[in-house]
């Protein structure tokens, strides 16, 4: 059976990640490869989970994972220079399972993305993590997933049960417009001309 580890650094704090449940411990002296594709977008302003930004801590955990575990990656590439596209996101990952033949996925970041590439994963049984998917309810449908994010949607779902509880009826949301993230920006406006509670 294979075993599969990853020390994880995320925008937040770094953890490690046991795929199987048992494993090798720290100062361990046998010697453990992985192939790992890396599914993410590339140069994409508006995207704080894109290539460009988590490469770095990455690798970064890669060689975390080399020296506390002996537990070595060989990384295979599936970056695309399209944002949020979920048939590019599926394509690099169906290249990389069956032309490098990779244990392990990291990403994509995009809610659409990580739905759609969920799927396929699924059907191959092959394990993977992502930072993003912060759009989708829940991913429970999703086997090998491990997701190193909050949900929007159980935010909401709080913010709303506060606002009932204290019959609150109008709200004011305080947002920055000159922020690197238009996403938030986007979902500030959708708020405003969508959102009744």
């Amino acid at each position: 059976m294979l075993k599969l580890y990853l020390v994880f650094v995320g925008p937040w704090v770094l953890q490690s990640l046991v795929v199987t449940a048992q494993g090798p411990s720290e100062g361990n002296t046998t010697n453990v490869t992985v192939r790992v594709g890396i599914v993410l977008s590339e140069r994409t302003s508006n995207h704080r989970y894109d290539f460009d930004i988590l490469s770095p801590a990455i690798h970064l955990a890669f060689a975390e994972a080399a020296r506390r575990y002996n537990i070595h990656y060989q990384v295979h590439y599936g970056v695309s220079e399209t944002e949020c596209s979920r048939s590019e996101a599926v394509g690099k990952a169906t290249d990389l399972i069956f032309n490098d033949h990779v244990q392990l996925i990291v990403g994509p970041a995009c809610s659409q993305d990580v739905e759609a590439v969920g799927y396929l994963l699924n059907y191959y049984k092959v394990p993977w993590i992502t930072g993003g998917g912060t759009l989708l309810e829940t991913t429970g449908t999703f086997l090998y997933l491990s997701r190193f994010s909050y949900n929007t949607y159980t935010q909401w779902q709080f913010f709303i049960r506060i606002m009932q509880r204290y019959n609150w009826t109008n709200v004011a949301i305080v947002y920055n417009r000159d922020d690197d993230y238009t996403v938030a920006n986007s979902r500030c406006k959708f708020l405003h001309s969508e959102c009744i509670v």
